[in-house]
């Protein structure tokens, strides 16, 4: 069950992959902005 939709900016990069990984996990729906390109961009 979602909890909520959450905007996160700065999505990319390194603390804000972190960020959205959290929320996700704690059952938030993050919505994320950023930049076009970041070095930081957390991929599996």
């Amino acid at each position: 069950m979602a909890r909520g939709k959450i905007p996160v900016t700065g999505a990319s990069g390194f603390l804000g992959g972190y960020v959205l990984e959290e929320l996700v996990m704690r059952g938030y729906e993050p919505r994320a902005t950023d930049l076009p390109r970041s070095d930081f961009i957390i991929a599996e």
